[in-house]
């Protein structure tokens, strides 16, 4: 993971420092994932402090970034549930209890989800020190995206 140093400074958002309210955009939806039902909206939260901010690029990266990381966790979960249910409806619920298919799912999923936390946790860290951190592949996608909407405006 690449990590560029940002000097500190104010976000638009309550006029707090940016490396708190990049920190918010990280713990929030972390949090909000413990919460049935709840947890397939978290998303939104960090489209919330996207949308809002105005003032820096530290706190929209963050916002991009936390929200390609919560989606990507969220389609893989999707994705599970749908090869599970599929596979009931080939082999029936017996033949897929026994053969440990819903285990496998459950553990390949309890293996994203660890690394999501230690991405997310990780994340939070390095921005309350100002330091943004590109996370492979959605780093550059999320520097992409703040700037194409910096353009825009």
């Amino acid at each position: 993971m690449k990590i560029e140093q940002l000097e500190e400074h104010q976000s638009s958002i309550g006029k707090n420092r940016a490396s708190l309210i990049s920190l918010l955009v990280y713990v929030i939806p972390m949090c909000l994932l413990a919460i049935p039902f709840i947890r397939y909206i978290a998303w939104l939260v960090p489209i919330m402090f996207l949308l809002s901010e105005s003032n820096s690029l530290f706190v929209r990266y963050n916002a991009v970034q936390s929200t390609l990381l919560i989606g990507l966790l969220n389609i893989i979960y999707l994705f599970m549930i749908l090869i599970k249910e599929l596979a009931y409806f080939r082999f029936g619920y017996f033949l897929m209890s026994f053969e440990g298919g819903v285990f496998l799912l459950q553990a390949i999923f309890f293996i994203f989800f660890i690394s999501y936390i230690i991405i997310n946790i990780y994340c939070a860290i390095k921005s309350t020190q100002n330091k943004k951190v590109y996370v492979p592949l959605l780093g550059t996608l999320s520097q992409k995206l703040v700037y194409v909407r910096k353009a825009e405006q």
